[in-house]
This record gives structure tokens, C-alpha cells and sequence, in this order.
């Protein structure tokens, strides 16, 4: 059921990055229990970590983010207003090679493991829907830092077995009035690739780059500068970095 396991990991930062220096895993009570942590034990794949010395519960519903440095932790999010716990050794995570994370009971049993093959720049974290029965599915948090203590806001890339665009509608309005102010942009690409999207003039200039590819997009006619477009002709183009590219096009009316 949805219980089980009752513990989960929900949030990773095994690779911080821009001045930060304090990885930490953020686990999760999905149950209806209290559980005590000093039950249970984390690691990467290979060695495990008590995770306190002394009874602490997790209640029902309850994030505690374990950090590698408390401090360090603490100053990066100054607004965190959650349970954070720094264990007295920490797991020697891999950045450069395939690892993962295990979150074990007093048993030796595993609750959960979350194995990974890359890390994120910007301190982007791997996230996942804290309440999926079943096999989880993992991703880059949406924005960097993600979000320890709460619940997650996960990017999810695009999906599929080619690369294709759709644009609806094909024709837009954005003049204020409340009608056509935007399109929605959805993609198609095979996953865990790279991936670039813009939107070209009839001249072949770039005037919109978008920051990270999602299934869904929107945008508002307006340039990289926050400016509305002329009207006419643009042209979307979805490339897959190293792989296919495909392009459709819209129109900018009044």
C-alpha cells in the first residue's frame, strides 16, 4: 500500500556545487506512525551511518533533512524552517560514478534505495513525488536548492521515442486583451539527454531561448529581453544536443 515502506528518501544533494559545500538526503514518514530514527541507518552503496545516537521520532507527514554540516546547511537557506539533523559521520557519496543512497531499518532491511548515474550543476537536487506507490520516478528538482522540508516541485524533462513538437494554438494574440496571450509548447525527445529549445525569427535570429525543456512550455511572445514581437512568423526549434532537431512554426497576431 501506500505505507510501505513507511520511510522514504524524497530529495538528494550528493554534488553541491557554487560555494556550498554540505551535501544532505532528505527523508520522509508517508505513514500514519511515529518512527525513530534511531532505527535506522543511511548510506551510499557500499557503507551505512546511524543516523542520531538518541531517540528522536519522525512523525506522520514529516520531512527531517539530514545534512552533512549542520551550519553550512543553515546558512545556504536561511528561511529553512524545518528538522534537520546532522549524523555524526556522513556516507562518502560518488559524484563521478554510478552510486546510490539506502535507507535501512534496525534490521538491515532496506525501506528504500535511490541509485543514480549523474549529478546536477547549480545545486539542482534529485527529486521525487513523495507519495507514488509503486516505483518511484526521480528528477531534477525545478529549481536549484530544491526544496528541503517541503514538498518537492520536481522538473520532468521530455518523454518519448522521437523528438517532435506541438503548438496550440498556432496562431496567438498576446495584445493584453485576455484571449490567445500565450502558447503551450509540448516536446517529445528520448529521455535523460540534453536538451535545447528556441524560437527564431523569419531571419534565422534568435529571440527566445528557454532555460530548461520541459514536456510542457509556455510562452508569451515576448523576446529575451522581456519585450513583446512584431507580429508575424516565428519558428520553434527543439534540438536534442548531439542527436535530432525538429522545428514548427507560429504566428505572433493582433
Amino acid at each position: 500500500g501506500a505505507e510501505f515502506p513507511p520511510l522514504i528518501l524524497s530529495e538528494v544533494l550528493v554534488n553541491p556545487t557554487d560555494g556550498f559545500k554540505c551535501e544532505w538526503v532528505e527523508i520522509f514518514n508517508r505513514s500514519e506512525k511515529n518512527i525513530d530514527l534511531i532505527e535506522c541507518q543511511f548510506g551510499d552503496s557500499v557503507t551505512l551511518r546511524r543516523i542520531v545516537t538518541d531517540s528522536r521520532d519522525i512523525l506522520p507527514g514529516e520531512y527531517v533533512v539530514l545534512a552533512q554540516n549542520m551550519t553550512e546547511f543553515l546558512d545556504y537557506y536561511p528561511l529553512f524552517e524545518g528538522n534537520v539533523v546532522e549524523p555524526q559521520s556522513w556516507a562518502s557519496f560518488n559524484n563521478i560514478t554510478p552510486d546510490a543512497v539506502r535507507l535501512m531499518d534496525q534490521f538491515g532491511f532496506e525501506l528504500d534505495r535511490f541509485s543514480y548515474c549523474k549529478t546536477f550543476d547549480s545545486n539542482y537536487t534529485w527529486s521525487r513525488d513523495e507519495q507514488t506507490i509503486g516505483e518511484p520516478e526521480w528528477d531534477s528538482s525545478e529549481n536549484p536548492g530544491g526544496t528541503p522540508g517541503e514538498p518537492n516541485e520536481i522538473y520532468f524533462g521530455p518523454t518519448g521515442n522521437s523528438v517532435a513538437i506541438m503548438i496550440e494554438p498556432r496562431v496567438f494574440s498576446p495584445d493584453g486583451d485576455g484571449i490567445d496571450e500565450s502558447v503551450t509548447i509540448r516536446t517529445e525527445a528520448p529521455p535523460d539527454h540534453e536538451y535545447k529549445m528556441k524560437v527564431y525569427d523569419r531571419q534565422g535570429r534568435i529571440v527566445f531561448d528557454f532555460n530548461r525543456v520541459r514536456n510542457e512550455n509556455f510562452w508569451d511572445g515576448r523576446n529575451n529581453s522581456g519585450e513583446r514581437l512584431p507580429i508575424g512568423i516565428y519558428i520553434v526549434y527543439l534540438e536534442v544536443v548531439g542527436g535530432e532537431s525538429t522545428r514548427k512554426t507560429v504566428v505572433i497576431a493582433r
